[in-house]
């Protein structure tokens, strides 16, 4: 009623003030259903928090076993090139020693 009052100051035709008001209405309420069903309830959100805790805790743990993967394998790594100077350092020296 207070929307038709204030159109009612511009457009001094009740009917077209009206039809005006009914559109606007009309708008209103479409974008309103639009947008309730983007709407979440609060057990919505709370099953959506609870589920990235879980996406989250999970990370962690592939995150943590990639370090456990990843020191091992710099370790191996470190082992190997240790025994390869070694090796090399021997053959040097015999090589060395023969000339």
């Amino acid at each position: 009623m207070r929307l038709f009052q204030i159109v009612n100051k511009y457009i001094p035709n009740q009917d077209d003030s009206r039809e005006f008001v009914t559109e606007i209405e009309e708008v209103v309420r479409h974008q309103l259903q639009m947008e309730t069903t983007t709407f979440a309830t609060k057990s919505e959100l709370f099953q959506v928090k609870d589920e990235l805790k879980r996406d989250i805790d999970d990370l962690k743990r592939d995150i943590n076993h990639m370090e456990v993967r990843v020191e091992a394998g710099f370790k191996d790594q470190l082992k190997w090139i240790i025994l390869l100077m070694l090796g090399f350092s021997s053959l040097i020296i015999t090589v060395v020693k023969f000339l």
